[in-house]
């Protein structure tokens, strides 16, 4: 899900070549947002389209699609791998 201001959200879509990147977002700069607001501003965004997804037959039995995490850190540093 996308967080920024109105202005910058199409030119990012634009650009974008992620699949995973919700077609809805937050159209306000995340910085307005405090730790605990942001993860509820991301719900209220994304609750009508998984809503949507259950209630059709094929919704319930298709996964969402998930993005392999990016581990970043410092360079030459092995990072462990993340379980999911």
């Amino acid at each position: 899900m996308l967080a920024a201001p109105p202005e910058h959200q199409t030119h990012f879509r634009e650009l974008s070549r992620n699949p995973f990147l919700a077609t809805t977002g937050i159209e306000l700069n995340p910085g307005a947002f405090t730790p605990a607001e942001l993860p509820e501003a991301a719900w209220r965004a994304i609750e009508p389209l998984f809503e949507e997804r259950l209630s059709t037959p094929a919704g319930r039995r298709t996964p969402l699609p998930r993005s392999r995490p990016r581990l970043i850190g410092p360079p030459g540093k092995q990072l462990p791998r993340q379980v999911h």
